[in-house]
């Protein structure tokens, strides 16, 4: 019993430590995060994600889950994205600190899972507490977290740490760390390794569970055995991350990084401390390099270790090939015409650099950095020196100091996929893509710097000190940056003031201004969008929707064509253009424009809606009823989408197309959204009531409406509804003539 009772001591203890230190980065994440919980929807990509998105503000059911997958938008396939924001609305709708909390949680969760996995890749409890900080608070992870849209970030990211924990898991139960860390020594026969020292003797008489559970740092990765079970997970979550953002394709590269180190799976070390080799000392399950010691490579492990994650590869592959179908289907890659190649690699280089400098001063940080027409090349040279330089540098530590080439390989790896060699969007850079890569510099940092100073004899306290400073300095920056992000006029405003020729932020401020009822001063923004970017076409359709707003029409209709010049897809376009043809009487031309608003954007409920009006007027029916109902699956309350359909299935001549049960549903909820205040609405109800047969109810209904039209002046209505329960009273239901 005595030689158990300090083993479980130290277990408790560290299962103390790490439980605190766990609590005190969950307090710090939701403490510096919690205000975000009362800020707004913003007007970039949550009206599309959520707000505006028929399917995901139906909430959870089965014709969601069918469109989450088998359908791409807004040029993604994300199924578990997309359902997450479907739980929200089923539980929340929208009211958006609701789902602000929900990615504030997975944050929170993550920064515990960023600690658990270095706690148990590592066994050093207060450098991986550091990592996992330094996650948790840095101003760069804001947009991911602040930004509902961008949820994708927070739930592939919480698949991904979750990979990676099984998969160390699976292989500390396959026993490979510490074949790769205990090497036979030279001199000692087969026997002699064989034969146990007397902690060895002892540390096997301990419990199973204290022998199988060295330390708690892992959290949920240490208590479930087996190998291939553990494989299996770490699989299954990457394939669950692919599908919540297609950017982890990069995860086999980043295994390969932890096989390196921490786990030195294809390595032996030549130098130990006694003491980390000690049966009884934790670390040593935790494959801690020991500094002054140097990697020997054992090369015939790479074959087996490559090998070994061929059905990641393969999943990351599938997943590319789908984000190219996404993207090519929605128009979203920029051509080689417009980004040349040598741009390209142009702005790459200059984006690490820029993504190096704003993790050490995360200074004039915005929602959208514009691509500039190109950069100077003494910035290219100078980025793409010091990207030479880093790499030259972690290849040649690699062996003395491994944590430099694995932060840094993790860093620039996992950002190839966004760096922008394949172009999708206008953007230069962004904050977001930072989120899982920017965990490789911390690890270098934090391990380096831990490294320096106790070369120098620092004291622990020295390094503890420093650390907390460190992230109290980043909490203080991000509670700076996050109030930027409370609604989407502080949002874009700062974006335009902390860059320069951001066209895309003016645009994006006028827009809220527009939305906000302020036209004079949206214009402006307008304005300034265009002079930055000539063939910016979303400025000049928002300046003809003023001008249309202003009943200048001649003015509206040449800012629609000159938005249409640059994106012949601006469905918005088209459709303010059709609009300007139907008020100069061009009926014709007006339905062809709504046509294609709706192929280019099939949930446009208005263009819908339009054509559907069109439709009827050359008597096409059918063709009105499906798009009536097209409008009303985007907006269901759309009361004069519900009235019209009612009526056109009440009343239409031909038999086939009448549906008198679904016209009596449509029109009582007409009614009851107008509570009961409009005769149109009751003269619809009325004409449903007759269509199926209950005549006594369709007259009582139009004997309402009949009130309502006489007391508010409407005589010829009068006269319409008296004619209709003429018909009701003879026992007939009203046609509609051709």
């Amino acid at each position: 019993m005595t030689n158990r009772d300090p083993a479980l001591r130290k277990l408790a203890s560290e299962s103390s430590k790490s439980c605190l230190i766990g609590a005190l980065l969950a307090a710090a994440t939701l403490a510096v995060y919690w205000p975000a919980t009362s800020f707004e929807f913003v007007d970039i990509d949550d009206w599309m994600y959520v707000t505006q998105n028929p399917h995901i503000r139906a909430g959870l059911g089965w014709n969601g889950f069918l469109w989450a997958f088998s359908s791409t938008y807004a040029g993604n396939w994300h199924p578990l994205t997309s359902l997450s924001h479907m739980l929200d609305c089923q539980l929340y709708a929208l009211r958006p600190g609701w789902h602000h909390l929900t990615n504030v949680l997975l944050h929170t969760a993550n920064t515990l899972l960023v600690f658990g996995l270095w706690g148990r890749l590592t066994g050093a409890l207060w450098r991986s507490a550091l990592v996992a900080g330094l996650f948790a608070l840095h101003p760069l992870h804001i947009e991911s977290v602040a930004w509902i849209a961008e949820r994708k970030d927070v739930l592939s990211a919480f698949f991904f740490l979750l990979s990676l924990g099984a998969y160390v898991k699976y292989v500390i139960n396959a026993g490979e760390q510490s074949k790769a860390r205990r090497p036979k020594p030279e001199g000692r026969s087969e026997e002699q390794c064989k034969a146990r020292s007397p902690k060895a003797e002892a540390r096997s008489q301990e419990p199973a569970e204290i022998r199988r559970r060295v330390s708690l740092v892992g959290g949920p990765w240490s208590v479930v055995r087996g190998h291939s079970g553990w494989y299996c997970a770490a699989l299954t979550l990457f394939a669950l991350g692919l599908m919540a953002k297609p950017m982890l394709v990069t995860l086999p590269f980043v295994l390969l990084l932890l096989d390196y180190w921490p786990l030195q799976r294809p390595c032996k070390t030549d130098a130990l401390k006694k003491s980390d080799t000690e049966p009884g000392n934790s670390t040593a399950a935790h494959a801690v390099f020991v500094r002054g010691s140097r990697f020997k490579v054992q090369s015939s492990k790479f074959v087996s270790l490559f090998l070994e994650k061929v059905p990641f590869l393969l999943l990351s592959a599938a997943a590319s090939v789908v984000a190219i179908i996404a993207q090519g289907s929605s128009q979203s890659f920029i051509s080689l015409e417009k980004f040349p190649v040598g741009a390209r690699i142009a702005n790459a280089l200059v984006s690490y650099a820029r993504y190096l400098g704003k993790t050490f001063w995360p200074d004039s940080l915005a929602v959208f950095y514009p691509y500039p027409g190109g950069w100077a090349w003494w910035k290219v040279c100078g980025a793409g020196l010091v990207v030479a330089a880093l790499t030259v540098a972690a290849i040649i530590l690699a062996r003395r100091k491994p944590w430099w080439a694995v932060g840094w390989f993790w860093f620039a790896g996992m950002l190839m996929p966004v760096i922008g060699l394949v172009q999708v969007g206008v953007q230069s850079m962004a904050d977001r893509y930072t989120y899982l890569p920017l965990i490789g510099i911390f690890v270098a940092i934090v391990w380096g710097t831990t490294d320096l100073l106790s070369v120098q004899g620092s004291r622990p306290i020295a390094i503890g000190v420093a650390g907390t400073v460190l992230l109290v300095a980043c909490a203080v920056a991000s509670s700076f940056q996050l109030r930027h992000w409370r609604n989407s006029h502080l949002l874009f405003e700062h974006a335009a003031s902390v860059t320069t020729g951001n066209a895309r932020a003016e645009y994006c401020l006028g827009a809220t201004l527009q939305n906000d009822k302020e036209p004079a001063q949206a214009a402006a923004h307008f304005i300034k969008a265009i002079q930055i970017s000539p063939d910016f076409a979303e400025p000049h359709a928002a300046l003809g929707d003023i001008e249309a707003a202003r009943t200048n029409l001649a003015a509206a209709t040449l800012e629609y064509r000159t938005a249409l010049r640059y994106n012949p897809r601006l469905a918005p376009a088209h459709y303010g253009l059709g609009n300007m043809l139907l008020k100069q009487g061009q009926p014709g031309q007006a339905l062809e424009q709504f046509q294609q608003t709706v192929q280019l954007k099939p949930d446009f409920p208005e263009a819908h809606y339009q054509l559907a009006v069109l439709l009827l007027s050359r008597m096409d029916s059918r063709e009105a009823i499906a798009h009536f109902r097209a409008a009303l699956a985007s907006r269901p309350d759309w009361l004069e989408a519900l009235n019209n359909l009612a009526w056109t299935l009440a009343t239409d001549p031909e038999p086939g197309l009448r549906n008198g049960s679904e016209a009596l549903r449509l029109a009582a909820r007409a009614v009851e959204l107008t509570q009961t205040n409009s005769a149109g609405t009751l003269d619809t109800l009325s004409a449903a009531y007759a269509e199926t047969g209950q005549f006594a109810q369709a007259i009582q209904v139009a004997n309402q409406a009949e009130k309502l039209a006489l007391s508010s002046g409407q005589k010829e209505f009068v006269r319409e509804i008296g004619e209709h329960r003429k018909m009701y009273e003879s026992g007939k239901a009203y046609r509609t003539a051709r």
